[in-house]
């Protein structure tokens, strides 16, 4: 008799697996706006679906404000970080073109929570090379109740999250010598991910990664057996950590630019 996997259905297909992970986050963020909140929970309810007392209140004000300001004076006015938040910089653009409601982003943030624990999987199976023990490492960051501030609200942290796991997931393919140039992407790519949403973060994950290049580095060049073509990983090693670094001074010109800028001030919440 055949022995039946649980969840094998899901796993055994990647584009399955997607589908999985972007329609609960979906569902539920949908849920979370239209009937939870404002029917379940009036007393937590803020208005349009928004839980209260967030950094995405906050967010929400300032995506309308530059939309509205995108409508009005062209994409000249269009920011990455309105007041140094790119949450409401994205949003914006949803705005612009949907409606200046917060269920407008909900498959965008589904769509990157899902993105997320497709990434972390693939790091797991790479890890443990079975798909099971993998697709079981991803239950606690896709479904745990915990992550709904991320793809249920207004927020940073499911960009941020996609981020760091694409850039862990990179270091994991280059120590392992797997996929060459694309774990290069996944490590230049995450980075930038994270730059989008977390500056600052960016110059951390640069020094992780020159320490990480000097210790892989060393401990290759005085390894008695070397495997074929070290050098090569050698160049990989040290490329990735100076791509974190350049990715990390992009920043500043940005920095002087919000600075310069005079706005009617709007009360924050504290930052995430």
């Amino acid at each position: 008799m055949t022995k039946i996997k649980p969840f094998s259905w899901w796993y055994d297909s990647p584009f399955r697996m997607l589908l999985l992970f972007f329609l609960y986050p979906l569902f539920v963020g949908f849920f979370v706006q239209f009937i939870a909140l404002p029917h379940l929970f009036p007393s937590l309810h803020a208005g349009e679906g928004l839980l209260q007392g967030g950094d995405w209140l906050y967010f929400h004000r300032l995506a309308k404000d530059l939309a509205e300001r995108v409508r009005t004076e062209g994409w000249g006015a269009w920011e990455l970080r309105p007041e140094g938040q790119a949450p409401a910089g994205i949003a914006a653009i949803f705005y612009l073109f949907f409606a200046p409601k917060p269920w407008v982003m909900l498959p965008f943030n589904a769509l990157v929570h899902a993105l997320g624990g497709i990434v972390l999987f693939s790091l797991v199976y790479d890890l443990v090379g079975e798909r099971r023990s993998a697709f079981l490492a991803t239950f606690p960051f896709v479904f745990f109740p915990s992550a709904m501030n991320w793809y249920a609200q207004l927020h940073k942290d499911g960009v941020f999250a996609l981020g760091v796991l694409l850039f862990l997931w990179g270091w994991c393919m280059l120590v392992e010598r797997k996929r060459g140039i694309f774990s290069l992407f996944a490590i230049a790519g995450g980075s930038l991910v994270v730059w989008v949403v977390r500056p600052y973060a960016v110059e951390i994950l640069g020094f992780l990664s020159l320490v990480a290049a000097l210790a892989l580095s060393l401990a290759m060049l005085f390894r008695k057996r070397k495997p074929e073509l070290w050098w090569v990983t050698l160049v990989f090693l040290w490329v990735a950590a100076f791509s974190v670094n350049g990715i990390a001074r992009i920043e500043k010109p940005i920095e002087k630019r919000i600075e310069k800028r005079i706005e009617k001030p709007i009360e924050k919440p504290l930052k995430s």
